[in-house]
């Protein structure tokens, strides 16, 4: 369960207790983008460019773990153009998966099931719908359910985790329960609408180099600025025409709540690591300026985090190192750090 891929989307894909009742567990829904929508909200105003009904763009994940040393990786050559077949209403490669099945609904009926017998330990799960808002819950062979988001991909690193076996017959499925909706400060649940529908598809993450790439365009995307209202305490680039090497920038050490934001400029991948513990991994699949947010206005997946840091963070030295490394990108690429210490109480120091 320590692949990047697991670690992209098990905070979306983590359920309420199967034995919660349904009030209890669409409170707990509020709960948690309640608490994750005010650091989410910087990165939706840092794009204008809302990508409807596409999984994608720039992702993020969070990892705690030490990070070795890495070598800045070759750049693979991608294929020409992405596929263009579709599987179940979903592309035949999305986000760094390849699919291999899948089936759609149409509403009024809310369920949709995906028949299939895994050949391998790794699945991905792909959920598409006609309005991103559109909440549910996946279930493994009948068993669960864990709440999920529309436009989004689970991972599954381990087929026993979900109670599934290679060469066993299985079934995959999701029934959208909910639309909810960001009205001011509250989410409203509403009722499912009446036209619409939604799409599940199972796959296998893939190599980056076997990912077929959409088409470089001729010209990249500009790489935007901090998001309006930002204070950046320290901006980290790559060096002119060297994007593959990795770059370590300082900030005195105190308690903090620092923000990131990362932009690509090309598809590749970008690791940050704060004094030598990789926390935050960002994979870009196409050439969108920006970060292609699924049209999610209260949770946006992007590659955006913030991070808390206490004194059991503190590091021998009083400075923070913080360094980026880079892998696949042929472009530019940007991380804007801000910072509220007013957020960490306790003493500084």
């Amino acid at each position: 369960m320590n692949t990047p891929l697991r670690e992209l989307f098990e905070d979306l894909a983590a359920a309420p207790p199967t034995s919660m009742p349904q009030a209890a567990r669409l409170t707990d829904v509020h709960r948690r983008i309640s608490r994750t929508r005010r650091r989410r909200a910087l990165a939706a105003t840092a794009t204008v460019t809302a990508v409807v009904l596409a999984i994608g763009g720039t992702t993020a994940v969070l990892r705690d773990t030490a990070a070795p040393p890495v070598t800045p990786a070759a750049t693979p050559t991608p294929s020409p153009s992405p596929s263009l077949k579709t599987i179940g209403g979903v592309p035949e490669y999305v986000a760094g998966v390849r699919i291999f099945a899948g089936a759609t609904a149409e509403f009024p009926d809310n369920t949709v099931t995906v028949r299939f017998t895994p050949t391998s330990k790794r699945l991905a799960i792909v959920v598409r719908c006609s309005d991103n808002a559109i909440r549910g819950e996946l279930s493994y062979s009948g068993k669960g359910p864990r709440f999920a988001h529309c436009g989004t991909v689970s991972a599954v690193d381990d087929l026993s985790e979900v109670n599934l076996e290679v060469g066993k017959p299985a079934t995959v499925t999701f029934t959208a329960t909910m639309l909810l909706r960001l009205a001011g400060r509250h989410h409203d649940s509403l009722p499912l609408p009446a036209r619409g529908g939604i799409s599940l598809a199972v796959g296998v993450p893939v190599a980056f180099g076997d990912f077929p790439l959409p088409p470089r365009p001729a010209t990249l995307p500009a790489l935007p600025g901090p998001p309006p209202g930002w204070s950046v305490v320290k901006t980290v680039r790559n060096a002119p025409g060297d994007p593959l090497t990795p770059v370590t920038v300082e900030l005195p050490w105190k308690p903090q709540d620092l923000n990131f934001i990362v932009h690509l400029q090309t598809p590749g991948t970008v690791r940050v690591s704060l004094t030598g513990k990789e926390f935050l991994t960002c994979v870009k699949w196409d050439f969108e300026p920006g970060m292609a947010d699924p049209t999610q206005p209260d949770v946006p997946d992007s590659c955006t985090e913030e991070r808390l840091l206490g004194p059991a963070d503190k590091p021998r030295s009083n400075t923070l190192a913080i360094t980026v490394r880079p892998e696949h990108v042929t472009g530019d690429w940007v991380v804007f750090i801000s910072s509220d210490a007013s957020l960490v109480g306790g003493p500084h120091g």
